[in-house]
């Protein structure tokens, strides 16, 4: 039994760490595709907590304006609640901004669709031939 409690503080501490890593490299391109936004960014979920010129954000539990949940947290992180703005921001610890646009990357595009994966010749059976390639599966 403690052997379980062990690994199970052992995996917590390390993705505690990790999270520390990604929040320390946030200018790095260790943090890569996680850290970036699409659209307006109201989907956006990233570690960034500065603003494009460089201010720290604000708690937002602080601003009594936006409750808890979709993001919204006991944290500084930037965010876009119900996509108010073109792109992630934060409320600012700076007096004289109340708020500004944060310093997120915006996504790369994905590329072009991708091609169904056709199984090397013979790997499937006659019947699995007949169906065609393998399709991805319609999103719920």
């Amino acid at each position: 039994m403690k052997a379980v409690g062990v690994a199970a503080l052992l995996a917590s501490v390390g993705r505690y760490a990790a999270a520390i890593t990604v929040r320390g490299a946030q200018d790095s391109a260790a943090v890569g595709a996680f850290d970036c936004y699409v659209g307006n960014g109201a989907d956006y979920r990233g570690l960034h907590e500065q603003t494009k010129s460089g201010r720290a954000c604000k708690n937002w539990l602080k601003q009594d304006k936006y409750p808890p949940g979709e993001g919204i947290g006991s944290h500084s992180f930037c965010r876009n609640p119900e996509g108010s703005k073109e792109a992630p921001w934060c409320y600012t610890v700076d007096p004289a901004v109340e708020f500004e646009l944060c310093d997120v990357p915006e996504c790369e595009p994905s590329g072009p669709p991708r091609k169904p994966w056709k199984a090397p010749e013979g790997a499937k059976s006659e019947e699995a031939e007949a169906e065609g390639p393998c399709e991805p599966e319609a999103k719920q």
